[in-house]
């Protein structure tokens, strides 16, 4: 995994080779985030992460946010921090929409 880091502290970090079917986020009290099925991060800073779930993007909103632990291999993110808010960006496509196709 390769780790560039940019002028405004802001980490950009290589995808995993693995595309994971499903994902998981745990919120406890609002301090902190444990997400599985991550198959990339695209950035992290202490007031946003922004990785990447099942093709879509995971924008996770706070202050004093920090990575306590990252293995893209496993899918596996843990954050603490404020966490003010948590949104989708993008498009997710529906797996019903999929079978029918």
């Amino acid at each position: 995994m390769a780790v560039e880091e940019t002028k405004s502290t802001v980490i950009k970090l290589n995808e995993s080779n693995k595309n994971f079917s499903n994902h998981k986020i745990i919120i406890e009290n609002r301090k902190s985030a444990c997400i599985t099925g991550v198959n990339k991060v695209d950035s992290i800073n202490p007031t946003f992460v922004s990785c990447q779930v099942l093709g879509t993007t995971l924008l996770i909103n706070g202050t004093e946010l920090r990575v306590d632990k990252l293995d893209v291999s496993a899918g596996n993110l843990e954050i603490f921090g404020n966490i003010d808010s948590i949104k989708y960006q993008g498009e997710h496509k529906n797996i019903l929409k999929r079978l029918f196709k």
